[in-house]
């Protein structure tokens, strides 16, 4: 069978090294073999999970990627899988593939052929991840050992190799976090853990403060950005199945919003797949109100206060209308330092360009920022925010940096966050001192 999902891949601008297979509707492309799938592939045992269970979780992850194009589930002990996942980079230099008759500049987008076997085996279910080379479609080791021609070339290529070998990597590392750690974090993170109706509302309510209001407009920008970010998050890292830990997530943001007393805001939370080789910070807030959690943070938490904490962080934000308020800032400067070029090249053009441009951004962002409220902030969560970064912002600015997942916000608005979701918390029924647990370990998380 044979799935036709391929995003764009082979485009015009932007050749692939595999550009000959697509424009044949890959006709010339084999599947191959179990065995030369476990001869040259990354190797993982799933000790006590049976073959249905494995196939199933790898054909979920899969199709988040950029395109499925071939599957082979006739046997009842093995099934084959080939996909497309990509890596966002540059490489810069032209090098040609000996199958391509030509030139192909990779730029951008590095579309990679990943094919996976799955076998029932004696312990559990054996699956091997590979890697097919454009070569002639093979199944080659990790790096290639075929490289020819120029210095230049075969560095290119080499870099090629060792992304490739990252990719793998990085599905395998996807596939355990759905099937060995979604039943942890379903166990650490139960429902009937969350504070109840009665000692919620024994909680302080929040000191009223004055709410954000958003033009039509604002709100417009604000989605689009928002649906842009919460897209492209999720073809980078795919969404877990994991109902019961969704219900726990999804209950403790309402009881946030509710606490909080803010504008009604529309959420939804994404329990995310993060393996060790991808920067990205814990937790996201998009714009229109998707939330994503990463494996990775699940793993590092203890319980569900601290869980709670990091949602109410990323909630404030929303409330706050952080992202595109930041953005709009962004582009103020940026259309001061252009304008400001311009005078020094053009006289009264640039004088004009620099009048438009500053006024434009600055109307957008007076749309918030006249009533946005500023807490002040205690000595102590001052500290451990400015040695930790904040819950997202350490990790989203030091290591999320030109990722999907990297954070907009200023340090202010970190340190704003930081405070207002110890009232959030408080205000719920939560642990406010879960917020100074999850500021300490952020540094264990970043490896510090």
């Amino acid at each position: 069978m044979t799935l036709w999902a391929l995003a764009g891949c082979g485009s015009p601008k932007y050749a692939s090294p595999y550009q000959s297979y697509y424009e044949s509707a890959l006709e010339s492309v084999r599947l191959p073999g179990f065995q030369e799938i476990s001869k040259c592939g990354i190797h993982q045992l799933f000790r006590e999970r049976d073959l249905d269970t494995v196939w199933t979780a790898c054909l979920q992850i899969a199709t988040q990627y950029q395109g499925v194009l071939k599957v082979d589930s006739a046997t009842a002990t093995e099934r084959r899988l080939l996909f497309i996942h990509g890596v966002e980079q540059r490489i810069n230099r032209t090098f040609q593939w000996q199958n391509t008759g030509g030139p192909d500049i990779v730029n951008r987008f590095l579309d990679i052929w990943i094919v996976v076997g799955v076998r029932r085996g004696k312990n559990g279910t054996d699956v091997y991840v590979a890697w097919l080379s454009p070569t002639g479609a093979q199944v080659v080791p990790f790096p290639s050992q075929d490289l020819q021609g120029s210095k230049d070339r075969k560095d290119d290529i080499a870099r090629w190799d060792a992304e490739s070998r990252h990719v793998a990597t990085i599905f395998r590392d996807h596939l355990c976090a759905q099937l060995d750690g979604v039943g942890e974090w379903e166990r650490k993170y139960r429902v009937d853990m969350l504070p109840s109706e009665a000692s919620r509302a024994t909680g302080t309510r929040v000191r009223k403060q004055r709410k954000l209001t958003a033009t039509p407009a604002y709100q417009e920008l604000e989605l689009g950005l928002g649906n842009a970010n919460s897209a492209r998050i999720r073809r980078t890292y795919p969404v877990l199945d994991c109902p019961e830990l969704l219900r726990t997530l999804t209950r403790i943001t309402e009881d946030l919003k509710r606490a909080a007393e803010q504008e009604p805001r529309r959420t939804r939370v994404f329990v995310i797949a993060q393996s060790e080789r991808q920067a990205a910070p814990p937790a996201r807030a998009c714009a229109n109100g998707d939330i994503f959690v990463t494996s990775r943070l699940l793993d590092h938490l203890t319980d569900v206060q601290e869980l709670a904490a990091v949602l109410a962080h990323e909630l404030d934000h929303l409330f706050q209308h952080d992202v595109l308020d930041y953005r709009l800032r962004q582009l103020k400067g940026q259309a001061v330092f252009a304008g400001v070029a311009v005078i020094g090249l053009g006289g009264a053009a640039g004088c004009l360009a620099y009048a438009v441009g500053a006024t434009v951004a600055e109307q957008g962002v007076a749309v918030l920022w006249s009533s946005r409220p500023v807490w002040p902030t205690s000595l102590g969560l001052m500290y451990l925010g400015i040695t930790t970064g904040g819950i997202a912002g350490g990790l989203g600015l030091g290591h999320g940096a030109g990722t999907a997942m990297s954070t907009d916000y200023a340090r202010h608005q970190e340190f704003d966050a930081d405070y207002n979701s110890i009232r959030y918390l408080h205000a719920a029924g939560y642990e406010p001192n879960a917020v100074v647990r999850v500021l300490q370990r952020m540094k264990t998380y970043r490896g510090e």
